[in-house]
């Protein structure tokens, strides 16, 4: 019930922005975006705590 009602406001809010004019993209350069943003997340990544939560998340994105 929960996952349905969430995709039902996911498809209805992306069809809003849709007809305000936003593009929506749903195929992602994944490589490409993760290098043209290092420099800002190497920037937080000197953080250590920054460090250790992305750490955490690659851990989890990880588990199959």
């Amino acid at each position: 019930m929960q996952r349905q009602l969430r995709l039902e406001r996911e498809y209805a809010a992306r069809a809003t922005a849709a007809s305000l004019g936003v593009e929506i993209v749903t195929e992602v350069d994944r490589k490409a975006l993760a290098d043209a943003t290092e420099p800002v997340s190497a920037h937080y990544r000197a953080d250590p705590a920054v460090k250790a939560l992305v750490a955490r998340i690659k851990a989890i994105a990880s588990v199959p």
